[in-house]
C-alpha cells in the first residue's frame, strides 16, 4: 500500500475538515468513518484512504487564520458598510385570479346557468333512476339523469370510466373554454407551467366493486383498468394527458373539504411560482347501490323520499340529514400578469387563502380560516374588524 493513502479507520470528528464531509458518515459514538473510495499513488489498491488529506487540512485551517487575523485588524469596518449599504428589493407576491368556471351539475353542465338556477330556488334533488332502490329507505339523491360527453371525453374513458373522471374531465375542458382558452391559444402556453389538481372525496368504487366481483369468479376476469381507475389521482392524470400538461399533478382527498383544499394548494403553486396557470376543483360520482346503502348504514342520509324538491335543509331547525349528490366543479386560476395575455375576461381579483384543521363543532375553525384568508389577501385587521362591528350593530330605525 502507498505511504500516502491510510486504510479505513475510525477517526476522530476534530480532526477532520469541512471539505471532507461529502465523504464522511457521522455514527452513533459521535465518530466519523471514511466511507468513500478515494484515488492513492497504487492503482492496485482498492482500500477505503485518505490521500494526503491531513496536510491539506492544515493548510485550509492555516488559509482560514490568516483571513480571520485580517478582519481582526480592520475591526469589521469595511464588511460593515457595504452590508448596511446593501437593500433587498421587497418580494413581489405573485396574485392569483379566476379566469374560468366549469361544472357539471344535477341542473346543468353550464356554470353559468347552474348559478343562475341556484338563485332561481331550483332544486336538483329528485327520485334516483340509476337501479332500483325500492327497498332502500333512502330513494331520492342529486342525480345527474343525462350528460353529453362528445367532443369532451374520448370515447374508451366514456365506455370504462367511472362517472367522477368523466365528470372531472367534462369540468375541467369546460373551465378552460369559459377562459377563452382555445386550441391556438392552448398551443402558445408553456405547458410545463401548467398544472391539474382535482381532487375526490370517495374515488371510483364503481371500478372497486368491479374488481372484486370479478377476482370471485377468477383473476382471469380482472379487468386491466381496475387498478387505474379506482385511483383517486386518475381524473387530475387523464385531464393532463389530455391537455398535455406537464406542472404540478395530483390529487387531494380530505371528504367534504376536497375541493376547498384542491382550489387552496393550486392557488399556493401559483403563487410560489410553480405554475403560471391551474385547473383545480372536486368531483365524485358514488350514486350506485353500494354508495347509498354506505351512507345508510352511518343514519346520515334523509329519508323524506315523499317530496324530494323540499328536501335538503341544512340550516332548517326541521332539517333530516343530508342528501347525496354527484357532479363536478372545476376552477381556472391563472396568475394575473400571465392571464392578462391569455385572456382578459377574468372573473374575480386576487383570491385569498386560509386553512386550519377543524377539530370541534364551534365556529372557532371557520372563523380562524376566514381570518387567514383575508390576511392573504392583504386586508388589514383594522379594515376587517371595522366590517365586523358595522355587520354586528342592530338596525335602527
Amino acid at each position: 500500500m502507498a505511504a500516502s493513502c491510510l486504510p479505513c479507520t475510525w477517526l476522530p470528528a476534530f480532526e477532520l475538515d469541512h471539505a471532507l464531509e461529502p465523504l464522511l458518515l457521522l455514527s452513533s459514538n459521535r465518530r466519523l468513518k471514511l466511507i468513500s473510495p478515494l484515488s492513492c499513488n497504487n492503482s492496485n489498491s482498492t482500500s477505503f484512504g485518505i490521500c494526503n488529506g491531513f496536510s491539506t487540512i492544515r493548510k485550509r485551517r492555516q488559509s482560514h487564520a490568516n483571513q480571520a487575523a485580517a478582519y481582526s485588524a480592520s475591526d469589521g469596518k469595511t464588511t460593515a458598510v457595504s452590508a448596511k449599504s446593501e437593500k433587498v428589493a421587497p418580494e413581489v407576491k405573485r396574485r392569483v385570479v379566476v379566469t374560468g368556471l366549469g361544472a357539471v351539475t344535477p341542473l346543468s353542465d353550464d356554470a353559468h346557468l347552474y348559478y343562475t338556477k341556484l338563485l332561481e330556488g331550483v332544486s336538483g334533488i329528485s327520485q334516483i333512476e340509476g337501479f332500483d332502490c325500492s327497498e332502500l329507505p333512502t330513494r331520492i339523491a342529486g342525480e345527474i339523469k343525462t350528460l353529453s360527453t362528445d367532443g369532451l371525453v374520448s370515447p374508451k374513458h366514456a365506455k370504462r370510466a367511472d362517472n367522477y373522471l368523466i365528470y372531472a374531465l367534462i369540468a375541467g375542458k369546460k373551465a378552460l373554454a369559459d377562459a377563452g382558452i382555445t386550441e391556438q391559444v392552448s398551443g402558445e402556453l408553456n405547458k410545463n407551467r401548467c398544472g391539474v389538481l382535482i381532487g375526490t372525496a370517495m374515488g371510483s368504487m364503481r371500478a372497486l366493486k368491479d374488481g372484486i366481483d370479478a377476482i370471485k369468479i377468477s383473476h382471469k376476469k380482472m379487468s386491466p383498468f381496475s387498478v387505474p381507475y379506482s385511483m383517486t389521482s386518475m381524473a387530475s392524470a387523464v385531464l393532463a394527458m389530455d391537455l398535455e400538461w406537464m406542472g404540478p399533478n395530483y390529487a387531494i382527498s380530505s371528504a367534504c373539504a376536497t375541493s376547498n383544499c384542491c382550489i387552496l394548494t393550486a392557488a399556493n403553486h401559483i403563487i410560489k411560482g410553480d405554475a403560471d396557470l391551474m385547473l383545480c376543483g372536486g368531483s365524485d360520482g358514488v350514486i350506485i347501490p353500494e354508495g347509498i346503502a354506505g351512507f345508510i348504514a352511518c343514519n346520515n342520509l334523509s329519508r323524506r323520499n315523499s317530496d324530494p324538491t323540499k328536501d335538503s335543509k341544512p340550516w332548517d331547525s326541521d332539517h333530516d340529514r343530508f342528501v347525496m349528490g354527484e357532479g363536478a366543479g372545476v376552477m381556472l386560476l391563472e396568475e394575473l400578469e400571465h392571464a392578462k395575455v391569455t385572456c382578459w375576461n377574468h372573473l374575480s381579483g386576487s383570491i385569498g387563502l386560509g386553512a386550519v384543521a377543524c377539530i370541534e363543532s364551534s365556529a372557532l375553525g371557520a372563523m380562524a380560516c376566514m381570518e387567514k384568508a383575508l390576511t392573504n389577501s392583504g386586508v388589514s385587521r383594522k379594515i376587517y374588524r371595522t366590517c365586523e362591528i358595522l355587520v354586528r350593530q342592530p338596525k335602527r330605525g
